[in-house]
C-alpha cells in the first residue's frame, strides 16, 4: 500500500502549482529506494518545476512503479503515444495494442533512456513475448550505432540473452564479448561463451573462459564442472587428474624420472618432485630470450620447456610477460610454473586459447612446441620475431 503522505505529493504534484515539499518528498523516496538520479532530478524540480507535461509523464512512470495503473492513464490521457504509453499497456496486459503502438514507435524512435528500454524489453520477456523484446532492441540497437553511441554492458547482456532464446548463438557470442570488453569481471558472460565454445567445438576457449571464472570466484557452482566438460573435449588427461585431486595417469608416473632428467642438474630435489612432465622435456635455451620482453609458448603440454629460461636470472629480468598459447594440458602447465617462478620479480604469465595477431603479433620470440609437421607453418601476424621450433632433437631457430 502506498505511503499516505507519499500518496499526497504525489497527487498534489498534479496540480496546476505544486509546492516544493511535494518535490522534495518525492526525492527522499526515491533516494531510499537507490535511484540517486532520479532522486537529484526531483530535488532540482523543487526548485525549478519542469514544463507540466514532463511532469506528468514523469508522475505516471511513479505510479505504475507503485502499481496504480488508473493514476498513470490519467496523467497520460492527454499526451501523444510514446514510450510512456507502452509501459502503461504492457502493464495493463494489453499486449496487442501495445505491439501495434511499439510498431508505431520503431518506425521513428523517440528518445528512451536505456534503463527505460531495458524495462519495456523485461516486460515483453515477463508476457512471454521475448521476439518483440529482441524486435525492441535490435532496432533502438541501430539506433544508438547511427548516432555513434556506446553500447553499454546492461543492453548487450539483454540484447544476448534473447538471441540466445531465439537460438542465435553466435550473434549472442558477439555481445557477450563485446559486453565483457567495457566490463572484464563479468563472470555470467564468460560462462555464456564457454558453453557457446564447447558447442562450437572450440574446447580450448571454452577451458581459457572458466578458468577465468574461476580465478574470480572459486566457489563458483558451476564453472568447475563446465571446466570438466571441457577438458574431457579437449583430451586433457593430466588436467583432468589434476582437478579432480588425482595423480597423474599410471602410464606418464612410470616415465616421470627418464622424461625430467635434463632437469635433474638445474633444479633442487624437492622442486623437481613436485613437477609432473607430459613427455620427455626439453629445455629451451635461455639465449632464446636474450633480449626479449614478451615470448609466446605455443601448443606446449607442461610448461617445463621454459625452466632453464626461468632459473637464469638475466633472462628472468628482460622477460616481462610469458604468453601460453593452446596448451592441450593447460592446468598441468599451469601448476607446474607456479612452481618454476621465483615469488617475486618473475614474468606475468597469460594463458591465452589461440593466436590472435592483434595480441601476439608483436612479441619477441615465439616458442613452438609441437613438431613443425604438426604446427605447420609460422602464425600469419608474426612481425619479425623470432621463431623456435621443437623437433625430434630439441628447439632449434
Amino acid at each position: 500500500m502506498t505511503d499516505p503522505a507519499l500518496r499526497e505529493a504525489l497527487l498534489g504534484l498534479a496540480a496546476a502549482e505544486p509546492l516544493p515539499a511535494w518535490f522534495e518528498r518525492v526525492s527522499r523516496w526515491r533516494r531510499r529506494c537507490g535511484d540517486a538520479e532520479a532522486a537529484a532530478r526531483w530535488q532540482l524540480w523543487s526548485l525549478m518545476p519542469p514544463p507540466q507535461a514532463e511532469l506528468q509523464q514523469a508522475l505516471a512512470q511513479l505510479w505504475m512503479a507503485l502499481g496504480e495503473l488508473d493514476q498513470a492513464e490519467r496523467l497520460l490521457a492527454g499526451h501523444a503515444a510514446g514510450w510512456d504509453r507502452l509501459a502503461l499497456l504492457l502493464e495493463q496486459g494489453a499486449l496487442e495494442p501495445a505491439q501495434a503502438l511499439q510498431q508505431d514507435l520503431l518506425a521513428d524512435p523517440p528518445p528512451l533512456p536505456e534503463a527505460r528500454l531495458l524495462a519495456l524489453a523485461g516486460s515483453w520477456k515477463r508476457a512471454e513475448r521475448p521476439a518483440l523484446a529482441l524486435a525492441l532492441l535490435e532496432r533502438l540497437l541501430a539506433h544508438h550505432s547511427q548516432a555513434e553511441r556506446t553500447i553499454s554492458p546492461g543492453l548487450a547482456n539483454a540484447l544476448a540473452h534473447l538471441l540466445e532464446q531465439d537460438g542465435r548463438w553466435a550473434a549472442a557470442a558477439h555481445w557477450w564479448r563485446h559486453s565483457l570488453l567495457q566490463e572484464p569481471d563479468q563472470l555470467p558472460p564468460m560462462m555464456r561463451l564457454a558453453r557457446q565454445a564447447l558447442r562450437e567445438q572450440q574446447p580450448a576457449t571454452a577451458v581459457h573462459y572458466t578458468r577465468q571464472v574461476l580465478a574470480r570466484d572459486p566457489g563458483h557452482a558451476w564453472a568447475p564442472q563446465l571446466l570438466r566438460q571441457a577438458l574431457l573435449a579437449l583430451g586433457a588427461r593430466g588436467s583432468l587428474a589434476l582437478q579432480a585431486g588425482e595423480p597423474l595417469p599410471a602410464p606418464w608416473q612410470r616415465r616421470q624420472q627418464r622424461w625430467l632428467q635434463p632437469l635433474a642438474g638445474l633444479l633442487p630435489p624437492q622442486t623437481l618432485g613436485a613437477l609432473g612432465a607430459r613427455g620427455p622435456v626439453a629445455l629451451l635455451p635461455p639465449a632464446a630470450a636474450g633480449g626479449a620482453q614478451q615470448l609466446v609458448l605455443w601448443a606446449d603440454s607442461d610448461g617445463l620447456a621454459l625452466a632453464a629460461l626461468l632459473h637464469d636470472a638475466a633472462a628472468r629480468a628482460e622477460l616481462r610477460l610469458i604468453w601460453l598459447l593452446a596448451s592441450p594440458e593447460p592446468l598441468l602447465q599451469a601448476r607446474n610454473l607456479e612452481r618454476l617462478l621465483p615469488a617475486s620479480g618473475g614474468p606475468e604469465l597469460r594463458s591465452w586459447p589461440h593466436w590472435e595477431a592483434g595480441l601476439h603479433g608483436a612479441v619477441d620470440v615465439l616458442a613452438l612446441a609441437r613438431p613443425p609437421r604438426r604446427a605447420g607453418a609460422s602464425p600469419p601476424g608474426l612481425k619479425g620475431g623470432r621463431l623456435w621450433r621443437r623437433g625430434p632433437e630439441g628447439w632449434t631457430i
